[in-house]
């Protein structure tokens, strides 16, 4: 049965090995994009995916929170502990979508001068 500590070692280089990839797959897909689509579409395609990395960052390390947080209520079962966390996590992202949703409402008419 392999250590915690090896299992660590193993879990970096993978994620290592994942982002040198995701790296060399965007660098392709854009190379792609450029040759078929031409740099008008490449803009678009950056404009949509700059929303998108903002929607990933809106996420501020909450996933790893929730991990965190539900390991003991889960390890014991407690499920109104649970039910808690669930309901505070929910809100807290409907306040987070409703934030972006406000943000993009504002940002919306001065699209045009993005692209």
């Amino acid at each position: 049965m392999s250590s915690r500590t090896e299992n660590s070692i193993k879990n970096v280089k993978f994620g290592i090995l994942l982002q040198f990839s995701n790296i060399i797959l965007r660098f392709a897909v854009r190379t792609v994009f450029v040759y078929s689509l031409g740099p008008k579409y490449l803009g678009i395609g950056s404009v949509f995916n700059n929303i998108f990395s903002i929607l990933s960052l809106a996420e501020l390390g909450i996933g790893t929170a929730i991990a965190y947080d539900m390991y003991k209520p889960v390890s014991i079962n407690d499920t109104y502990k649970i039910k808690q966390l669930l309901d505070f996590y929910r809100k807290f992202y409907y306040g987070i979508g409703g934030l972006i949703i406000a943000a993009g409402v504002c940002i919306l008419p001065f699209l045009f001068y993005f692209i």
